[in-house]
């Protein structure tokens, strides 16, 4: 569901699935003449799997380029946000607004056949992304490359580690160069040497105007990337403000 066009998502309070339908996106980019206008916007957001309500009534915005953290304890309803934001799974009611191409890295290799190949599981994630067949050939070798898994690019992904998929997916997110990049966890996994590529290219993204909404328990990269932090608890927003007072906020309660 992924695209270079606005993607809203709107269902009845009933609880009715309506996934995201693209609509044209007014001719804005990065430049920041549009800055003023919310690239991600949810209100209302419910999230119920069966009797069990796992997000409830959830709001808040992002403007382009801004960076936006989401930290919280296994089972706050994270995972469950970003994967509504990427168009995976719809919410139960409430209204989800995306302007511009989302690119997101969720669930190591959920987003991969394993059967297929690297270099075929690109040209699959890439084309999910929106790209057409041209940007996918001119765009491959680059992220062939910046994967570094060598001969194990044209090997089936079921024999990959854990890292090397982290590898791969996080190559092809960045290089799609999306308006909005979401990433959970993806940076936990992996060696330090990778780590700190992804870092660099991340701030590189960020330097070019991107927007990223990054979901971790790691409070080094929240305070690293993100001015701003929204801590889940139990499906609802805890508190939501600037890094530097949410992030002690956060670990006093982990610590007390």
């Amino acid at each position: 569901n992924c695209s270079s066009k606005l993607r809203q998502s709107s269902v009845s309070q009933h609880g009715t699935d309506h996934m995201p339908q693209p609509v044209p996106l007014s001719s804005g980019d990065r430049s920041g003449r549009y800055r003023h206008e919310p690239l991600v916007a949810m209100h209302g957001i419910h999230k119920a799997f069966g009797p069990v309500e796992v997000l409830h009534g959830v709001d808040f915005e992002v403007l382009p380029g801004e960076v936006h953290a989401l930290a919280g304890e296994n089972g706050a309803g994270k995972s469950t946000l970003l994967k509504i934001l990427a168009g995976i799974t719809a919410p139960t009611s409430g209204s989800c607004h995306l302007g511009g191409s989302v690119a997101s890295i969720l669930e190591l290799g959920s987003a991969f056949h394993g059967e297929l190949t690297g270099r075929q599981n690109i040209a699959l994630n890439a084309a999910m992304f929106g790209l057409d067949r041209r940007q996918v050939i001119e765009r491959t070798p680059r992220i062939v490359e910046f994967s570094e898994l060598g001969d194990f690019i044209n090997q089936p992904i079921k024999t990959y580690s854990t890292g090397m998929v982290m590898r791969l997916g996080f190559a092809i997110a960045v290089q799609v160069e999306p308006d909005v990049l979401i990433i959970d966890e993806a940076l936990s996994v992996g060696d330090g040497y990778f780590q700190k590529k992804c870092m660099t290219t991340l701030r590189q993204y960020l330097d070019r105007g991107g927007t990223l909404l990054l979901c971790s328990h790691a409070m080094y990269y929240i305070s690293a990337f993100c001015r701003r932090v929204m801590w889940m608890r139990e499906g609802h927003i805890e508190q939501f403000g600037p890094a530097q007072q949410v992030v002690p906020e956060y670990e006093g309660y982990l610590e007390g």
